[in-house]
């Protein structure tokens, strides 16, 4: 499969992940960094089955942004998804290379558990904090996201 994109520092690839990943040589990349589809943008499905821009987007943006799929998964298949790919992504990377994964607090323990489930080394979490984050009357603020990563 030929790149999107590429230079001599990184190649980025574009379509369905398992069937991108499926083509790509064993121990050929150094880095996975990846911001899945984390099916957060609600607490129950109903909420999750609405287009991605009406989720994500703004009222006050001015850009189209294509709408993605995958985005309606529960905690479970969620996890069960990411663990099918992370594995995929582990027969990809070299020795002590890393992956970097984005989540929300939402799908944090899936996240966790999905990677190791993957067959990576679990390394840790680390805090990305956003100062703009969602404010809900009567909860907690949830200024953060995290970037759950592990080792090869």
């Amino acid at each position: 499969m030929e790149p999107y994109y590429s230079d001599h520092r990184a190649s980025l690839y574009r379509g369905e992940a398992l069937a991108v990943l499926a083509s790509l040589p064993d121990a050929s990349i150094d880095a996975v960094i990846t911001d899945p589809p984390y099916s957060s943008g609600g607490m129950v499905r109903s909420d999750r089955m609405g287009s991605t821009s009406a989720k994500y987007v703004q009222t006050s943006t001015t850009r189209d942004l294509a709408d993605f799929s995958g985005d309606n998964r529960d905690g479970r298949a969620y996890g069960y998804w990411c663990a099918l790919w992370l594995s995929e992504c582990l027969r990809l990377t070299v020795p002590g290379g890393i992956c970097a994964m984005f989540t929300d607090w939402r799908q944090l323990p899936s996240t966790t558990d999905a990677l190791q489930a993957g067959g990576w080394v679990w390394r840790g979490v680390i805090p990305w904090h956003k100062p703009n984050g969602r404010m809900i009357r009567g909860q907690f603020a949830n200024p953060c996201e995290y970037v759950v990563w592990g080792t090869n």
